[in-house]
């Protein structure tokens, strides 16, 4: 009758788990249906360093006249010395969650620490206790400790559904996390200075000579092209289309009655050769002038409604989900005194040196 699976002989250099070999050859014995010789089949498999090592322990008498029980018994007790249960408990209880470990390997890590702890009817009751006692999380430390008459194999249900529902918004979180790489790249506001010293691109978009403002040439054809500006004192264009001059309209004043505004016009801007722009300022018609007599034209000036468009994110924090503003330009990030008291009251404030 052909055999059912295999079994490799035992190597005993590479420090192969005897016990585990051994329940293996049992299990192979019984699916086989071998009842008789088990001792010529263990003396067969044990190799030869093996069997070196089983001849010295059954001195005087030979391996083969020694029974299967006694042969596995002499050499487990060989290869696996007895150990102190002190030893292997300090082991067990002062085992705890290592960063980048899952609760799911924390729970078997402390399994195999209680094989040679001798817990006997009170293992799950040490393992439950190891579990609240070790795990990095002080939420799910903080869910264990309010479950009522909990138990071990509740334990492991509540540790496996945090687990799970972490990995699932992580896995959200990632996901959303290309929708928002859309607000790192914006469009450059600066104003970029014109280049005065040649004629290929002296020219603005719109036909204007960068040098003098007018219309009816090209800056290479500027008669003014060589001239300092008495504003930036730079060579190539005129004070009037200076861009040092938007530094003047600071002093620009906003007129809230049209019926002064039109008085002023005619006392004043029929000698001063000045341009005054007409805008909105919050759906209201106002006029704006400058007091300084150099300036030829005055930049128009937009006020637009100021409007509260701040971009939020969901963070998670100690497995809370709080909003908070994205890209605000600070150093840190930090969360309000309110959001601290209903969320977070559990933890403890700690004094910073941090200066803001």
């Amino acid at each position: 009758m052909a055999k059912i699976g295999n079994i490799e002989e035992f190597k005993l250099q590479q420090e192969e788990d005897f016990e585990t070999w051994v329940e293996r050859l049992e299990l192979y014995m019984l699916v086989n249906k071998i009842k008789e010789n088990k001792a010529a089949i263990f003396l067969t498999l044990i190799g030869s360093e093996g069997y070196k090592v089983l001849k010295s322990l059954c001195t005087p008498e030979l391996p083969k006249d020694v029974e299967y029980e006694k042969l596995v018994s002499n050499m487990k007790d060989y290869l696996q010395p007895k150990v102190s249960i002190l030893a292997e408990r300090s082991k067990f209880r002062n085992c705890l969650q290592e960063n980048n470990e899952t609760i799911t390997e924390f729970m078997t890590k402390l399994q195999k620490l209680s094989i040679l702890c001798g817990f006997g009817n009170n293992l799950e009751e040490a393992l439950r206790d190891q579990i609240v006692h070790g795990v990095s999380d002080r939420m799910l430390k903080k869910k264990l400790c309010e479950e009522p008459n909990l138990t071990y194999g509740r334990t492991k249900e509540i540790c496996q559904a945090h687990e799970g529902a972490e990995k699932s918004l992580e896995n959200f979180q990632q996901a959303t996390k290309g929708d928002l790489n859309f607000l790192k790249k914006k469009a450059s506001n600066k104003w970029k200075e014109p280049n005065w010293k040649n004629g290929k691109n002296g020219d603005n978009a719109d036909g204007t000579c960068t040098c003098c403002g007018n219309m009816n040439h090209v800056f290479g054809n500027c008669y003014f092209k060589n001239r300092n500006c008495e504003i930036c004192n730079k060579k190539g264009h005129l004070k009037k289309v200076c861009y040092f001059n938007k530094n003047k309209t600071d002093k620009v004043q906003s007129k809230f009655s049209d019926e002064k505004n039109k008085n002023h016009n005619k006392s004043n801007f029929g000698t001063r050769n000045k341009k005054v722009f007409k805008n909105k300022i919050n759906k209201s018609n106002h006029f704006l002038e400058s007091d300084n007599l150099d300036i030829d034209t005055l930049f128009q000036i937009e006020v637009v409604n100021k409007k509260n468009n701040n971009i939020t994110i969901k963070v998670q924090i100690e497995n809370e989900i709080i909003d908070m503003q994205l890209d605000t330009g600070s150093a840190i990030s930090a969360i309000s005194l309110s959001d601290y008291e209903n969320n977070f009251n559990y933890l403890t404030i700690v004094k910073t040196n941090l200066n803001l």
